[in-house]
């Protein structure tokens, strides 16, 4: 479920902070936190909400995939490039994953490694 209806980070925080005093084993509810505090600008603290993800579920793809996100805004590409690789090897049909690569390795001036990235996306169905 997204609660991102009103576009009110402050109180998706809120909400995912009860979710996870409720239940402080919900990988889903640290990721979606996560992404609030993306949202905010405040990547220190989504990435520790990615980080408690992945503690709670290694194979979560999705956690991955949020904290290789918070890394590209953070212009740590290498680092962000390494998640979304993780995030590919759990989902192999994970077109966004591709397409996010691709764009940290664009940043990064690897161009053909993004345009490969790129071409992978599109066949997986990635639409722009």
């Amino acid at each position: 479920m997204d609660m991102r209806l009103n576009n009110d980070d402050d109180a998706l925080i809120v909400k995912y902070t009860e979710a996870i005093t409720l239940d402080p084993k919900n990988p889903y509810a640290y990721s979606m936190r996560g992404n609030a505090y993306v949202e905010k600008g405040d990547y220190d603290q989504a990435i520790a909400d990615f980080n408690k993800a992945i503690e709670i579920d290694s194979k979560n793809a999705t956690a991955y995939f949020f904290r290789g996100n918070a890394y590209t805004r953070r212009g740590e590409y290498d680092t962000a490039i390494a998640d979304f690789t993780i995030s590919i090897a759990l989902v192999p049909w994970y077109p966004q994953a591709y397409f996010n690569r691709g764009n940290a390795y664009h940043a990064k001036g690897e161009y053909g490694n993004a345009i490969a990235d790129f071409s992978k996306a599109m066949a997986l169905g990635w639409k722009l």
